[in-house]
């Protein structure tokens, strides 16, 4: 089969050229194929001649060109070519697809060009070519109406070049087998993933697109399928690189509109094509970044959003040449050791004046500095941890000079602060200093004056102790023992001060409610204020405290039982008094008698330990409304009921003894 190119053709906007070829006497095939697409796909239609319904003569019949397996939807250009469309006449004046008039668009005695109309029959139907003369020619069967397909969601709904966008629909192929192609107000963006209900897709570049726009999908069927304002081309801007060259370590300031390009955050920042080394601020107005190391080059600075979407400032960004360390005299030191440093652009090669190197490490510890100039500086050694480590340079723009394994440290550790100096059993000791793990992990022992210690926490310039109890008020020496048995002394750090200690508890037992007393002496443990109290293992609260006195709520126990009073200061010291207090048996309402009445109701409650861990009950509240006691027992408490509500209430009777204690009773 030979095919020839007879006319062109529209399906939904896409421009087609029509080719034919016979392979049966009554039988035709066209052949559709799409001018723009780079593939130049094709589309076979099948065709067959249909006599005139007013002529009995096959020879000389009108024959219109029927669309078998063509199925499409409404809006779409259609181009019919036969013979003797006129029927006779001179003109066609109408062409209807099954039931629903199509809009005319052209007509000649060999061709139509028509546009479907919507309808709501999806099945196939006959297409009807009229004559001004009423001549009809039909092609049998020959248009198929489908659903038209829609576009649900686009997620996100903005954005600008870059961002990835899932699209969200059904029959988004429009009947064919994929989707060729996905504008966006007018701009083609990448497909990356299709299916009749998922589109994935990067977006293009909207450079001079604003507003809400269409996004039209055009299947390889020709159909469209689009939404109307279901996505905005987000117009973003790097309006500043401050500075706008410089090296390793150098603080690079970006502002601008709409940084992140419809995003919530930077995924990437490149400059001249290198991720920078941290992002140390942004938002979508400013960010502000570390430039990572880089060869001298000029090239793009970058925004990529989480979403994908890129904001570029082409050639804004200018890599210079780096700094560098050629010498460092003496090799290996301690402290005290002064170090020079020689190199080249040590503090950038942009420095201006008044600019100087901000800081020089020597491994994880901070040098100092004694002088500077952008080829040569001098450092002094701190003391730091024995071993090979990197010289490091940052100089005021942040420029940024490594000398890998540049030093060799050798001194031993030392405490610099203990705080507090001074404590007692319980108190929290914070040690701080240099290197006091010598070349070990973890302390494996501390003593303060002589007594062993309890480690919470060890690193090599923080130790956390716990002190434990002392015979001795004496000032003496801190010991840092490291698992691998190195030893760092503080002589005369810490002194052991006299204990807090606790000498009455009143009342010594209660019940939820009680309010009790804890007298003593340093109960603050030489520290600012007590920080928890616990009776018998529940923790109470705290009414007031002072350094000899402090008043407590006791809380519900789930235990009758004696157990210690414990007193804790906000510096951790301990003070406690073994087996001080003892949870009783809370009170319990038997009976209410009457359980109902007004104001002035004698009413008796009966129970067993209504007053609690005291002498007697002080108060009685009936649904909210004190009452007047009359008389009170452990066992029993008459009262008279105060001027309740005018409506009708229930609600709780709540007893409340000398010592705090509560009863509630619903």
């Amino acid at each position: 089969m030979v095919a020839k190119v007879l006319s062109d053709a529209k399906l939904r906007g896409q421009a087609f050229h029509i080719g034919s070829s016979t392979e049966a006497h009554d039988h035709e095939q066209l052949i559709l194929q799409h001018v723009d697409h780079p593939n130049n796909s094709s589309l076979s239609i099948g065709c067959q001649r249909i006599q005139d319904r007013t002529s009995n003569t096959n020879s000389s019949s009108p024959k219109s060109h029927c669309f078998e397996d063509v199925c499409t939807t409404a809006d779409t250009a259609i181009n019919e070519d036969g013979e003797r469309l006129f029927g006779g006449g001179t003109k066609v004046v109408g062409v209807n697809l099954g039931s629903t008039a199509a809009k005319l668009v052209s007509g000649t005695d060999g061709k139509v060009t028509f546009i479907a109309q919507r309808s709501g029959a999806a099945a196939e139907q006959d297409v009807e070519v009229l004559s001004d003369t009423g001549a009809i020619v039909t092609a049998s069967k020959a248009w198929k109406y489908l659903e038209e397909g829609a576009i649900s969601s686009a997620t996100p709904a903005s954005g600008r070049v870059g961002t990835a966008v899932v699209l969200k629909g059904a029959r988004m192929r429009g009947g064919g087998t994929k989707v060729l192609s996905v504008t966006l107000g007018g701009k083609a963006s990448t497909i990356d993933d299709e299916t009749d209900d998922t589109i994935k897709l990067t977006v293009p570049e909207g450079a001079g697109v604003n507003g809400a726009v269409a996004i039209v999908l055009v299947s390889e069927s020709g159909a469209i399928v689009s939404k109307a304002k279901a996505w905005t081309f987000i117009q973003s801007e790097i309006e500043s690189v401050t500075p706008a060259k410089g090296q390793k370590g150098v603080r690079v300031t970006l502002v601008g509109s709409n940084l992140y390009g419809g995003g919530s955050k930077s995924a990437q920042v490149l400059l001249a094509g290198v991720q920078v080394d941290k992002v140390l601020f942004e938002n979508n107005t400013r960010i502000i970044i570390q430039a990572r190391e880089s060869s001298a080059q000029v090239g793009n600075v970058a925004i990529v959003a989480d979403t994908g979407s890129i904001v570029t400032k082409v050639n804004g960004w200018e890599y210079e040449a780096p700094s560098k360390i050629t010498s460092i005299a003496p090799k290996t030191g301690q402290f005290g050791t002064k170090l020079t440093v020689s190199g080249s652009l040590l503090l950038g090669k942009s420095a201006g004046k008044g600019e100087t190197i901000v800081s020089a490490h020597l491994g994880t510890l901070k040098a100092d500095v004694v002088t500077v100039s952008q080829n040569q500086l001098v450092l002094k050694v701190n003391d730091g941890t024995a071993g090979v480590v990197d010289v490091v340079l940052v100089a005021t723009s942040g420029a940024t000079t490594v000398s890998s394994k540049g030093f060799t440290y050798s001194e031993l550790g030392t405490v610099s602060t203990v705080t507090p100096s001074f404590g007692q059993d319980g108190t929290v000791v914070i040690l701080e200093g240099k290197r006091m793990l010598g070349l070990g992990k973890k302390a494996a022992s501390v003593t303060l004056v002589g007594e062993k210690a309890s480690v919470q926490a060890s690193t090599d310039d923080k130790i956390i102790v716990v002190a434990e109890p002392s015979t001795n008020n004496n000032k003496g020496d801190i010991v840092i023992v490291s698992d691998t048995g190195s030893q760092v002394t503080a002589e005369g750090a810490f002194t052991y001060k006299e204990a807090s200690k606790i000498t009455k508890v009143f009342p010594a037992i209660g019940q939820i409610g009680t309010v009790v007393t804890i007298s003593g002496t340093n109960l603050r443990g030489h520290g600012d204020k007590v920080k928890s109290v616990s009776l018998a293992g529940v923790t109470a609260t705290v009414q007031s405290e002072g350094n000899t006195a402090i008043t407590v709520v006791a809380t519900q126990s789930g235990k009758l039982a004696a157990g210690d009073v414990r007193v804790v200061a906000n510096t951790g010291a301990l003070a406690v008094a073994a087996k001080a207090f003892t949870y009783a048996a809370e009170g319990q309402v038997a009976k209410v008698d009457p359980s109902k009445g007004q104001g002035g109701s004698v009413v008796v409650i009966s129970g067993t330990a209504l007053r609690g861990a005291g002498n007697k009950v002080v108060s009685v509240h009936m649904v909210g409304v004190k009452a007047a006691i009359q008389k009170e027992t452990d066992t029993a408490v008459t009262v008279a009921a105060g001027a309740g509500p005018a409506d009708k209430t229930s609600g709780s009777i709540i007893l409340v003894a000398d010592t705090g204690d509560r009863k509630s009773v619903v």
